[in-house]
């Protein structure tokens, strides 16, 4: 009798093959996200600089201004969003990072300096531009 098809043993080898690809790639796909996630808050960062020239040159200083819409030390993307990008979902809200920014000195009533920060809350990654476009990775948001 000629039988033809595959050993237990076969299909066994066949599928440890397939599920250690598997694990490799998922591996490699979170870490290609993460790369993705961490060059889009880079982006964004760069993106509040610019937006924050036009503000300057339209104002005078930069935004958050005292007695204007303040932003707290927390996650305001949607402040940023709504002020500085003219209610345009420039930043994503459903990103793992927080956008915060800071101007000062925070008594004048046109500020002449600022920091935006981005902070991943999941790898705990920063980004940090100044008014002078000077973009550092620092430990944590000022």
């Amino acid at each position: 009798m000629n039988q033809t098809g595959f050993t237990l043993v076969e299909l066994l080898i066949t599928i440890a093959i397939a599920g250690i690809l598997a694990a490799s790639g998922v591996v490699g796909y979170q870490n290609y996200l993460d790369e993705v996630r961490n060059f889009d808050a880079e982006n964004g960062v760069r993106a509040i600089y610019l937006a924050q020239l036009d503000y300057r040159a339209d104002t005078g200083g930069f935004w958050p201004t005292p007695g204007g819409n303040a932003c707290a030390q927390s996650d305001c993307t949607s402040e940023i969003n709504a002020n500085l990008f003219n209610g345009v979902d420039t930043l994503r809200i459903d990103s793992p990072f927080e956008f915060i920014l800071t101007s000062a000195p925070a008594a004048a009533a046109s500020p002449s300096s600022y920091n935006a920060c981005a902070h991943n809350t999941v790898t705990g990654q920063v980004y940090l531009i100044n008014q002078n476009n000077q973009l550092t990775e620092p430990d944590s948001c000022p």
